[in-house]
């Protein structure tokens, strides 16, 4: 075979470098076909050499082998370095070299434990987070049943304190008659004219001292039937509003004892003349004495419910001074309501209730200050 011109034949539309090998490799003649032209990787019948062309490296033009994203963030962050390297640890599958962000990622789970125990297993978030049970409000359905749940408590306190106070009965309606006993003419006494009297009095005698003692327990189960309508620093007052409750409770029943009935039955007993005597049924002495003593009981919270409305913002010491002969008025009724229908009981039971309206004043006064102090302090730290 002899040698040609450089005769360089339109190369496919294949790489650039293909032409290139092609310029440089000898072009001969065919022996099999005179004219042929015959090249590495070409042969006559223009069908390419199958080994000629395995032989043959191909190069992609201006070839950069990418750099997958990860690598990318580990090469400037050795924290992320040492993050792989954990993960490489734990067994996780490695993320091949091109991937996409679009890659599905694997959920990054916490190392076994020093013991080789595995870990626990997270659940997955759900779509919606469950409302606490405190915040949730209350239907009308669970506030009945906290309504009954709270009765009954309060109903089975005192009956413990009834049948406690059952065998003293006799004792406790002696002390509690003796205010009007110590003012009694000589010759009168006490009687009974219904044949189960003395009997019912006795149950009711020691039903009120069952109330008396069962009172802390009582107030107790009030304020933790409103506790779900209430902030959560306020809850915290619930225990001392109850002991509080029950402590003016009682002194009102003392006041009462101490204070109203010497003077009161003193006033009765001045009608008792010679040709009158006193003959006084046991059951109505001891409604009267009764109803007096719940009364004044009752009253006595007048201070303590002031503060809690205070509390609440409800009321204000400035309204009730704008408000306080209408208060009075309102006193003096509520006075005829709960005493026996004479002048001396209203007034009685009236003016105790007048000052303790006006110590009801001062104590919202108190609560006023103390309210503006806090909100000028948050007012200064928000600042």
């Amino acid at each position: 075979m002899t040698e040609r011109e450089d005769k360089t034949p339109v190369a496919p539309s294949g790489a650039a470098e293909e032409q290139e090998i092609l310029l440089d490799s000898p072009i001969v003649e065919s022996e099999d076909e005179p004219g042929a032209v015959d090249a590495p990787g070409v042969s006559g019948s223009k069908e390419p050499d199958e080994a000629a062309v395995e032989s043959t490296p191909v190069v992609e033009e201006d070839a950069v082998e990418p750099v997958p994203p990860v690598e990318e963030a580990i090469a400037g962050n050795p924290e992320a370095a040492a993050s792989a390297d954990a993960d490489a640890s734990a067994g996780l599958p490695e993320i091949p070299e091109g991937a996409s962000s679009a890659w599905p990622q694997e959920e990054t789970l916490p190392a076994p434990a020093a013991g080789g125990e595995p870990p626990a297993p997270v659940d997955p978030p759900s779509g919606e987070e469950e409302e606490p049970e405190e915040e949730r409000p209350m239907t009308l359905l669970e506030h009945l049943g906290e309504l009954r749940k709270r009765l009954v408590r309060g109903f089975l306190a005192i009956l413990i304190g009834f049948f406690a106070c059952y065998g003293f009965a006799q004792q406790l309606f002696y002390y509690l008659s003796l205010p009007l006993l110590k003012v009694m003419p000589a010759d009168s006494k006490f009687i009974y004219t219904g044949v189960a009297e003395g009997f019912f009095v006795d149950m009711k005698v020691a039903f009120v001292a069952g109330v008396f003692v069962a009172c802390p327990f009582l107030f107790y189960q009030i304020w933790a039937f409103i506790a779900p309508g209430l902030y959560e620093e306020e809850k915290k007052y619930i225990i001392p509003l109850a002991l509080s409750s029950a402590l003016f409770f009682i002194l009102g029943g003392v006041f009462c004892y101490f204070g109203v009935f010497p003077f009161a039955f003193e006033f009765f007993m001045s009608y008792s003349t010679d040709n009158i005597v006193a003959m006084l049924s046991i059951d109505e002495y001891l409604s009267f004495a009764l109803k007096m003593v719940l009364a004044f009981g009752l009253i006595f919270e007048m201070p303590l419910f002031s503060f809690f409305l205070a509390r609440m913002g409800l009321i204000t010491a400035q309204k009730m001074r704008e408000v306080r002969k209408y208060a009075i008025l309102a006193i003096f009724v509520v006075a005829a309501i709960l005493t026996p229908p004479d002048v001396f009981s209203q007034l009685m039971m009236a003016g105790p209730m007048i000052v303790l309206y006006e110590v009801s004043i001062w104590v919202a006064v108190l609560v006023g200050k103390k309210k503006a102090e806090r909100e000028k302090a948050a007012e200064e730290g928000g600042a």
